[in-house]
């Protein structure tokens, strides 16, 4: 390797893969090497020795690293180099306040300001109380990276909650340290950091209640919002959930013990047959504006076409779709004939797939708007044709099997 000093180095034009630097940490306790350049190439910073190198920590075109030991003998390795012949900097300078876990600066309630020296990650600490349905919400108007973490030892570190600009967390204990990590280029910003009550609808754990008939979905700083469905003392029905809007998706999952999705998620309206008598649902709306709709919620009877395991058959020639909402599904078993392109075609602009294999593995081949094909079904085999119908069904749509022509996306 080369020999790495503090201030300017210069990495040569090269046509290597990956180029090596080499230094060693002063004899003095609590410093932070920190390495940049301008380049967009990668750095990987090991200690030890050549033949048994310590991972340190990897970034790309700057790092800054506080693991390190005195007298510590340092590798650098430059990769992505694209040519090499640019300049880097190297830095040595006292760990501070913010820089690694062991030194996380205090979460204040309210505003807090990462500092404009800040080059790498800065850490803040909050200790949980013990106060029950809590979360902690962190925000900013800079475009910013934040993590949330909880570790009793800053080794091991479980992740409760990401994202840019900001982020919510439930996943934690009373008396867990929380660390807030902004991952951010050179600081200067403002954050707010909130301690909550979780109010229902947040996640699985803090449902609302859904009620037969039109529910009201709040405006929400979330991206989701949930709901919780017993129900009745009935079986044979299916639950179909509807917005009064176009864009939000709704999904339904059931268990608590084996949380699992349930039915045809789908946009503005969605819905499931796989319940029984009493069981609760979770309703779950993803949302695209904050909220703020109604939505209607409605048990009905279970019909052919509801769901994969209860597919229409179709036939060639003309089918029909009932008025219905939501997926509607289909079978068809292909010919015992060689070479053949299935075709469906109408003049609705509702999607529509083809899908082989079998319910529980369900494996998408074609899809379109209004019309689809495909020639890679082999003869005898079965399929499944979906139709997602947004606003009543009640139109008519054409199967054909002929020679093979070009597929239609």
């Amino acid at each position: 390797p080369e020999t790495g000093v503090i201030g300017e180095n210069f990495l040569p034009a090269t046509d290597q893969s990956e180029f090596w630097y080499t230094f060693t940490m002063p004899n003095e306790e609590n410093k932070k090497v920190i390495i940049s350049t301008d380049s967009y190439s990668n750095i990987t910073v090991y200690t030890n020795t050549c033949h048994d190198l310590n991972y340190e920590k990897d970034y790309s075109r700057y790092l800054q690293v506080t693991t390190l030991s005195p007298n510590d003998v340092v590798f650098v390795k430059w990769t992505n180099l694209d040519g090499g012949d640019f300049q880097w900097d190297l830095t040595i300078e006292d760990i501070g306040a913010g820089d690694d876990c062991q030194n996380a600066v205090a979460v204040s309630s309210g505003l807090n300001t990462v500092p404009a020296s800040t080059t790498d990650l800065f850490w803040y600490a909050f200790t949980v109380p013990d106060e029950p349905d809590k979360k902690i919400v962190v925000t900013t108007e800079a475009n910013e990276w934040v993590d949330i973490y909880t570790s009793n030892d800053c080794t091991n570190f479980n992740t409760i909650g990401g994202g840019q600009k900001g982020a919510q967390a439930t996943n934690f204990l009373p008396n867990d340290v929380v660390y807030i990590v902004w991952n951010n280029h050179g600081g200067n910003f403002d954050w707010n950091f909130s301690f909550e009550d979780i109010v229902p609808g947040f996640d699985c754990a803090h449902p609302a209640s859904a009620q037969l008939g039109d529910n009201t979905l709040p405006q929400t700083s979330g991206d989701e919002f949930w709901y919780a469905y017993t129900m009745p003392d009935v079986t044979g029905k299916k639950l179909v959930a509807t917005a009064s809007v176009d864009y939000p998706q709704v999904a339904f999952y059931k268990g608590l013990s084996n949380f699992q999705w349930t039915g045809d998620a789908g946009v503005k309206i969605g819905k499931t047959i796989a319940l029984e008598a009493n069981e609760t649902v979770f309703i779950n709306w993803t949302l695209l504006d904050g909220g703020d709709f109604s939505w209607n919620l409605a048990l009905e009877d279970i019909v052919p076409g509801d769901d994969c395991t209860i597919a229409v058959p179709a036939i060639e020639g003309n089918n029909n779709v009932p008025d219905v909402s939501g997926y509607y599904w289909y079978t068809f078993t292909m010919p015992e004939v060689s070479d053949k392109t299935l075709a469906i075609s109408s003049s609705t602009n509702y999607d529509v797939s083809i899908y082989t294999g079998t319910c529980e593995s369900l494996n998408g081949i074609a899809g379109g708007w209004g019309r689809t094909s495909s020639n890679s079904i082999s003869p005898g085999e079965q399929v499944y044709i979906r139709w997602s119908v947004i606003d009543g069904g009640n139109f008519s749509w054409d199967l054909t099997v002929a020679d093979p022509g070009p597929e239609i996306c």
